[in-house]
Order: C-alpha cells, then sequence, then structure tokens
C-alpha cells in the first residue's frame, strides 16, 4: 500500500492509515511550514497522543486521546510559534464536537472582522447541526448578530476535485 518505495495518492485520501501518515507528518513538519502571513492554524494529529490518567487495573477502559497543535504565524518571522491545545482532547468518533468545543475556546480571541473555518475532512453532515447547535448557544452577539463568522467545510474523502 504505503511505503518508502510507493506512494498513491488514493491510498492517502481514501484509507485510515494515509489519513494517520499524513496527519502525523503533518504535525511533525510545522516548524518547517513559511505561510508569510499573519494566520493562525489549529492541526489534530495522532501525532500528539495523550493518555487518559487513570486508577483502572489492567484492563484498563480509559481512552486515549488526542490534543491539537496551534502554529501561529506572523508576517515579520519566517517560523511559526507552536503549542498544544491542552483544554481540547479529541477521541475518535467525536471529531465535529472537538471542533466545536476549538471554537468555543478560541471566540475571544478573535478581533473584529474576523472569520473561523473548520474543516470536517470526514465529510460527515453531522458537523452541520453539531455546529449549529454549539454555536447558537454559545457564539458571542452582537448589536442582534453573531459577532464572527463560521464556515463549516464538509471535505469528501472520495471526492475527485
Amino acid at each position: 500500500m504505503i511505503n518508502q518505495n510507493q506512494f498513491r495518492k488514493e491510498d492517502i485520501v481514501t484509507t485510515r492509515e494515509g489519513k494517520t501518515i499524513m496527519s502525523t507528518y503533518l504535525v511533525a513538519n510545522a516548524n518547517q511550514l513559511e505561510i508569510g502571513a499573519d494566520f493562525i492554524l489549529d492541526i489534530d494529529s495522532e501525532l500528539n497522543m495523550k493518555v487518559v490518567p487513570c486508577e483502572h487495573s489492567v484492563e484498563c477502559i480509559c481512552q486515549n486521546y488526542t490534543v491539537p497543535i496551534r502554529c501561529s504565524f506572523k508576517k515579520t518571522c519566517h517560523m511559526p510559534i507552536i503549542q498544544d491545545l491542552n483544554d481540547i482532547h479529541q477521541r475518535k468518533g467525536e471529531a465535529e464536537m472537538s471542533q466545536v468545543d476549538w471554537l468555543c475556546m478560541c471566540k475571544a480571541g478573535f478581533f473584529p472582522s474576523k472569520a473561523a473555518c473548520s474543516i470536517v475532512t470526514s465529510g460527515d453532515i453531522d458537523a452541520i447541526p453539531i455546529h449549529m447547535f454549539a454555536l447558537s448557544d454559545n457564539w458571542p452577539i452582537a448589536q442582534r448578530k453573531y459577532s464572527h463568522h463560521v464556515f463549516v467545510v464538509l471535505q469528501k474523502p472520495n471526492k475527485k476535485d
């Protein structure tokens, strides 16, 4: 499938193994990204895996979780500032909810006329009502309007364009 001698785009974008490879590669090499603009990029990756602290027996039922990283880029600096977003615990099967947690955590830091984009790579339609419900109850309102636009992009893995 995927090895050092063979790389097929279809394997990367359509298999769990391929998506994991791309996710871990991006985070592992985030310090080499050069954006050249004032930009914040948050990335969830299986590279940054954590374990829930517990006191269970050897047959522990607690789940592992991932912690996203934040890459802050500035026009004046070529290297991004990278930090863990330790308040967000992403467990597989609830990625859309973790993305809403991230949006609600970051809302205080948004400047006027700024927007957020939540990209759901599974293309899961559940992301729309999850975002609408959470944001309608938690998003700041100014002058009878929501203070910032939030765009939800559903990216289907098998889509050809």
